[in-house]
């Protein structure tokens, strides 16, 4: 029987951004004769870890400048990054608890005067999250119901921390960091600051806006004074989930998962934090999974999440913050979802061409999607063609906007990890899923500046085709 193939293709060179190109057939019998550069044997009874999601996050630089859109603009926008018809169906979004490196005004929700506290939360309020985040991530919802978000704090209310000296950064805190950047949780606020956790979940929840998972910390092994940091060791962590938010979130009624860590696995050897925290078993019993960031030594050693997860195998392993190098972005997205993580979030889809807003130390000019600032030429640098590169008036979609793509308009959450390829060619990646719907996707990537050969496996069935050079494809079928 012979089992047509959705072919999907986009390409750095050759104009194609997330093409429908014809179809392909799986035909019976033997392979084609002649070995391709790449094989691909999906083997969809062989099956792993199941996907919760794909997508971005709503930090405030996205959220001020989405919310500077004209509304037809601003819904558009949004379709272009969640909608799964006319867009890319992101639909894994991060959120901040306060405001991160990427926004127009450091704020916490009990922002105090300096020397003053505030220990019983009276001033505690998400009101500033009004003006740009909640309507944001409420349009998101609207258009698909199918999202789920997850929160980090970058920090706690300044009047709630220390001093601390571990690899601090910077000499003096930036300006309008109200005392949120660098320093730990003194202790005697823990309580408080579960507290202030809980009021965050169940203020979102007053606004329709479940919270599917929390981390304690952005980055716990960060004290810097560039940013609004707060440093955590493995001990402090499982402490406070286990004797505070841990048992806060249960009696509150909550369903919302904790996520422990949310920091590179090759920074210090991280790995070792989530293991301190997870050994003890009541702290252990209220994480739900290990949030990961792919940065510095990271990106060299994926190998760590696999085995991170046959030691830990009962807690789910994400990539809660990342970047897309071009197609380097994605063979390292393919290699994570191969070594165990069950969901990507990328970081800031939607920062305007000059930059802006951004009081971060981390300057970029360059998001999947960007409004085209006043006043700035615009070079595209990708030769993309215009329509591609301009899917609406005033609106810049990159390169990497394709790539992303390729991921999350076609593997759906619920989708299962399925035997594929085993090692891939030198600058080749590979990674295959089953959806709940039965269809089977498989994403592959060419970083090489030739075409490579593909050929395509599914038990007795076979296909071949030839990528061009620097291409990432989709293949979408109908399993049985």
């Amino acid at each position: 029987m012979r089992v047509p193939i959705e072919f999907f293709l986009s390409t750095r060179f050759e104009g194609y951004c997330l093409e429908r190109m014809a179809s392909l057939e799986f035909e019976p019998g033997d392979r084609p004769a002649g070995r391709p550069t790449l094989e691909v044997r999906v083997d969809d009874k062989m099956a792993f870890q199941d996907v919760l999601g794909i997508g971005y996050s709503f930090e405030h630089t996205s959220c001020y400048n989405l919310m500077h859109l004209a509304p037809d603009k601003r819904r558009a926008v949004m379709a272009l990054l969640v909608d799964p018809a006319r867009g890319a169906g992101m639909n894994l979004w991060r959120l901040c608890i306060g405001t991160p490196d990427f926004t127009y005004e450091f704020y916490s929700y009990n922002d105090m005067p300096a020397g003053d506290v505030d220990p019983e939360l009276k001033c505690f309020s998400i009101e500033k999250d009004r003006e740009y985040v909640i309507p944001v991530t409420k349009l998101a919802k609207e258009i698909n119901p199918d999202i789920l978000f997850f929160s980090s704090p970058w920090s706690p209310p300044g009047w709630m921390k220390l001093p601390e000296a571990k690899f601090r950064k910077g000499k003096v805190e930036v300006e309008g960091g109200k005392g949120m950047c660098s320093g730990r949780l003194n202790p005697a606020y823990y309580g408080a600051y579960a507290e202030y956790l809980v009021g965050y979940l169940q203020a979102y929840k007053d606004e329709g806006i479940d919270i599917h998972a929390i981390t304690v910390q952005n980055e716990p092994h960060h004290n810097w004074y560039l940013m609004p940091t707060c440093w955590w060791d493995a001990e402090n962590e499982r402490d406070f989930i286990k004797h505070h938010l841990g048992p806060k979130i249960e009696n509150a009624g909550l369903s919302t998962r904790i996520w422990c860590f949310d920091h590179n696995w090759g920074f210090l050897k991280p790995y070792n934090y989530p293991y301190k925290v997870l050994r003890d078993a009541e702290a252990a019993r209220h994480v739900d999974g290990i949030a990961f960031h792919p940065y510095e030594q990271s990106l060299l050693t994926p190998g760590v999440l696999s085995k991170i997860h046959a030691s830990i195998p009962t807690k789910s392993l994400h990539v809660t913050e990342g970047s897309i190098p071009f197609l380097f972005g994605a063979s390292l997205i393919a290699t994570y979802f191969k070594n165990w993580c069950k969901s990507y979030t990328g970081w800031v889809p939607f920062i305007d061409t000059a930059g802006n807003p951004n009081l971060g130390p981390f300057k970029t000019k360059r998001t999947i999607l960007q409004p085209i600032a006043p006043g700035i030429d615009v070079d595209i640098e990708d030769p993309i063609p215009e329509e591609h590169a301009f899917p609406l008036p005033g609106i810049l979609a990159r390169f990497e906007y394709y790539i992303i793509s390729h991921f999350s308009k076609f593997i759906r959450r619920g989708a299962i990890r399925v035997s594929s390829t085993g090692r891939t060619p030198f600058l080749t990646s590979e990674v295959s899923f089953k959806n709940p719907d039965g269809s089977i996707v498989s994403v592959v990537v060419n970083r090489r500046h030739k075409p490579v050969s593909v050929g395509l496996s599914w038990g007795e069935c076979h296909a071949s085709v030839v990528l061009p050079r620097q291409s990432i494809a989709t293949f979408r079928w109908q399993g049985t």
